[in-house]
């Protein structure tokens, strides 16, 4: 069994089952994915800097002083304990060969790289819509830690003017990936890889969030040409978000 640690508790149901932080959800997509056994274990934001060297779990911010972040794992199967979302598949893959694999030989420094640029151009998206909505449903230590989070609803404009940005960015993005052509395929090729799931992960909370008939939903799954839409339906199809 796999125990993934998760910041919360959360209140909101989704975030029960996959996972509070899109980085959480990346593993979690994986594990389904793979079909290995696991469990969400959630745990308090003043309670990381703790648990997470109580259970062997590497830091994942070295400097100027060791810090700790979510998600880690343990492995009941194994003993080990991995920091750090891209850390994890590696591990999965290595732990688990028999399951399919995520992170082609030799690609994990590409997948980071995607994954930070991606999550770069997705910033207003969370700024402006997702957070003033996710914070809420958050235990009051970690409202009352985070007051800068805790954003009013935005106003109209300034959603339209964050989904006017990010449909631009991921614009950008397609383009590198697709030379501006028509792109159905995951980024590497036939099968998902962990740049997938990081896409989904990062995108998905739009819905239960907004709701699946909102017109903001609707907009990102049109965006980069309808491919934001295909990556989503097709692991959909896969892992049953």
């Amino acid at each position: 069994m796999i125990s993934v640690y998760d910041l919360g508790p959360s209140t909101h149901p989704e975030t029960q089952a996959s996972g509070a932080s899109p980085f959480v959800r990346i593993v979690i997509y994986i594990l389904r994915y793979k079909k290995i056994p696991h469990e969400i274990i959630t745990i308090g934001w003043s309670d990381i800097q703790r648990i997470a060297p109580e259970l062997g779990a590497p830091p994942t911010i070295l400097t100027p002083t060791p810090k700790y972040t979510i998600p880690f794992i343990k492995d009941s199967t194994t003993g080990k304990v991995v920091s750090d979302s891209a850390a994890i598949a590696e591990y999965l893959d290595e732990a688990y060969p028999d399951t399919p694999t995520v992170v082609p030989a030799n690609s994990i420094v590409l997948h980071k790289i995607f994954m930070s640029d991606y999550a770069t151009r997705l910033q207003e998206l969370f700024r402006v819509v997702l957070r003033p909505k996710i914070i809420p449903h958050f235990p009051k230590e970690y409202r009352d830690l985070n007051q800068s989070l805790m954003l009013s609803p935005a106003t109209p404009e300034a959603v339209e003017g964050a989904f006017g940005k990010v449909k631009e960015e991921l614009e950008k993005l397609h383009q590198i990936l697709s030379g501006g052509a028509p792109y159905r395929k995951f980024i590497m090729g036939d099968k998902p890889t962990f740049a997938d799931f990081a896409l989904v992960a990062f995108t998905y909370p739009l819905k239960f969030l907004n709701g699946e008939d909102s017109d903001e939903w609707k907009q990102l799954q049109s965006m980069a040409g309808g491919w934001i839409g295909w990556e989503i339906d097709q692991l959909s199809k896969t892992i049953a978000l």
